[in-house]
């Protein structure tokens, strides 16, 4: 089972995601995934996910201490950049999973 993370901002679209990714698969035991803050890069190392989708849909991005990926010291597999969550769903479940 691979486990699945999805980080960002408060109000990113995380728990939209999470959900949309969880209809399509109705409840299969296929993947973990969850979405979190997870605000710095020790926090998602820890974490140890297999895939990792950032959502930066937010702008304000000095809000409650969180770091923005290190590209050179993390493995970012999907780079959420618009709020349009089926587009988003479909493209990660078709591409990445």
């Amino acid at each position: 089972m691979k486990k699945i993370l999805i980080i960002g901002l408060p109000n990113s679209g995380k728990h939209s995601l999470l959900q949309a990714i969880n209809d399509t698969y109705n409840g299969t035991k296929k993947y973990t995934i969850n979405a979190d803050f997870c605000p710095t890069v020790e926090a998602r190392k820890e974490y140890n996910a297999d895939v990792v989708i950032w959502c930066d849909t937010v702008q304000n991005t000095t809000d409650i201490g969180f770091q923005r990926p290190q590209f050179s010291k993390e493995k970012i597999h999907c780079y959420v950049t618009t709020m349009n969550t089926q587009f988003w769903a479909k493209h990660i479940i078709d591409t990445i999973l």
